[in-house]
């Protein structure tokens, strides 16, 4: 059930893809990129519907753990990724994250393009 998820949402399977990778685990929330589990529905000014999805690209250097140090870190600190984001924002150093909003317009039926909101 998981796979034909994955396999009819291209996000969810890049995002499985990544999890399988050697890329290996992030150290923590200000380190990674992050996507809206849901669609929002928006309406502009011209009351026209947008279907939109709301990545966020992490504009820091990827940091992240290897398997041994991330099992480590999982078994040392289990609440690590969210303490490290807390003390970084108390400290001023606020995550640096770019959003956009790939949208689809809302006609209900036909052909369905990327448009910008």
């Amino acid at each position: 059930m998981m796979w034909d998820f994955c396999r009819s949402s291209p996000e969810s399977l890049h995002q499985v893809t990544i999890l399988f990778s050697d890329r290996g685990t992030p150290d923590g929330y200000r380190h990674m990129d992050g996507f809206s589990s849901h669609t929002f529905s928006l309406i502009n000014s011209k009351n026209e519907l947008f279907y939109v999805e709301v990545p966020l690209q992490d504009q820091a250097e990827y940091q992240n753990f290897d398997r041994d140090s991330a099992e480590v870190m999982k078994g040392k600190d289990p609440d690590y990724a969210q303490r490290d984001l807390f003390d970084a924002i108390a400290k001023g150093d606020f995550p640096k994250l770019e959003s956009f909003y790939p949208g689809h317009a809302g006609k209900g039926s036909g052909d369905i393009s990327h448009q910008s909101v």
